[in-house]
């Protein structure tokens, strides 16, 4: 799965040169697509981050690219897969729990709930700048995550992420 990350007022003004980029993959048969409600699936699932225009990728029909929903705004039916196969937060946005100690129920319970939520609607959930430091502590919170039903580690260590 391939993010691209758009900051600031250029990113209404770069979607249509995303597309055209992704235009051999699309030719190739290679992108996830979305077309009248359905999703299939295929070897890349483009998904823009940051400031992506949502207008913008909600037009596309068919639609290979597809957007990064809020993880933890997921309460109207503005959402589904076919939209947004994923849906992130920022960990520390909405967890306090470091990985130091044992989790406290209720970190527990918004995490499980986030994820349970952005299931219902058939999206992914992942967590981004979750503690990398110390090691014991990330690989804590990364276990709870995946052990809560998380979907996607977000990891900038990638060799400690693949051994995992």
């Amino acid at each position: 799965m391939n993010g691209t990350s758009y900051k600031g007022y250029a990113a209404y003004r770069t979607l249509p040169f995303v597309l055209k980029a992704i235009d051999p993959l699309r030719k190739a048969n290679y992108l996830s697509t979305a077309t009248q409600g359905s999703l299939s699936n295929g070897a890349i699932t483009v998904i823009g981050t940051g400031n992506t225009p949502l207008e913008g990728v909600q037009a596309l029909e068919p639609r290979d690219f597809f957007f990064d929903a809020p993880l933890n705004s997921l309460t109207n039916a503005t959402w589904d897969a076919t939209l947004a196969p994923i849906a992130s937060v920022d960990y520390e946005a909405v967890i306090t729990w470091n990985g130091l100690e044992d989790i406290p129920e209720e970190q527990r319970s918004i995490i499980t709930s986030l994820v349970q939520t952005a299931h219902s609607h058939g999206i992914k959930a992942r967590f981004w700048d979750t503690p990398g430091w110390p090691i014991q502590a990330r690989n804590k919170v990364w276990q709870e995550l995946l052990n809560d039903g998380a979907d996607w580690l977000n990891a900038d260590d990638l060799e400690a992420a693949s051994e995992f």
